[in-house]
């Protein structure tokens, strides 16, 4: 009888010694909330062409308008007030003809951003951000040929030229973003979001010119340098994610 006692004070003793351990190992459940917003844009570029333009008239073909539409998306995650994200734009150039030749410039771009929501009043957000990623830009030199045949294009193929240069770019900007609720529907169908976009965008490193693999010397200076202006609109919707932490 007394070794039935003896387990049953132990048991007992065991349990009361358990109890804290099993209220350390409890788990909680935490909930973070971000928002997603994605977008379509679209704007135009200032960039500096005079290097560029000036080798180009040495040898008689038409220069370059250094005006340049740029259209794309984006998409951004906010959490809190720091965001993050990444774009990709196309680069829609100039075509300029003269002197019976044509001359277009065209590329891609694409980035990735951080940034910080600096001001909220009512429903918009101003912040600033920061870019990097790559870029690249394809020259395309052609001869009017006008109307040729067959046989013209076998004798003599080489009436164009293409060359590109690629490279890194780093970026920095600001924005506006306006988001309002569409049709009173919130929940299902998300905020619309209307916003501007401003910045600078270089390129810190000089570059060569590449034509069939192979590196040209004494090419006109071209890096992707610009200011740009864009306008965007899009759609953003709030979401959560929980987590589950054991609480000491």
């Amino acid at each position: 009888m007394k070794f039935i006692q003896h387990i049953s004070i132990t048991t007992v003793l065991i349990l009361i010694m358990a109890l804290p351990l099993n209220a350390q190992e409890e788990s909680k459940e935490y909930t973070k909330k971000f928002t997603n917003r994605m977008f379509f844009s679209m704007g135009t570029t200032f960039s500096d062409y005079d290097d560029l333009n000036s080798s180009l008239s040495q040898f008689g073909y038409p220069e370059l308008s250094e005006n340049t539409f740029i259209i794309g998306g984006s998409s951004f995650k906010i959490m809190k007030k720091f965001i993050h994200g990444a774009e990709i734009h196309a680069i829609m150039g100039d075509r300029a003809e003269g002197n019976n030749y044509e001359v277009s410039l065209k590329g891609i771009s694409g980035k990735l951003n951080f940034g910080y929501i600096l001001f909220e009043p009512g429903n918009f957000d101003l912040f600033p951000h920061i870019g990097v990623g790559a870029s690249s830009l394809v020259l395309n030199m052609e001869r009017n040929i006008g109307q040729a045949s067959f046989n013209d294009i076998i004798q003599d193929p080489d009436d164009g030229a293409e060359l590109y240069r690629a490279g890194f770019i780093a970026d920095i900007g600001i924005n506006l973003h306006y988001s309002f609720d569409f049709m009173k529907n919130k929940e299902r169908m998300g905020d619309i979001v209307l916003g501007f976009s401003a910045g600078y965008m270089f390129d810190p490193f000089n570059r060569d010119w590449i034509v069939n693999g192979d590196k040209l010397t004494n090419g006109p200076d071209l890096n992707h340098n610009n200011i740009y202006v864009k306008i965007i609109i899009g759609k953003g919707r709030d979401k959560a994610f929980s987590m589950n932490k054991k609480s000491n």
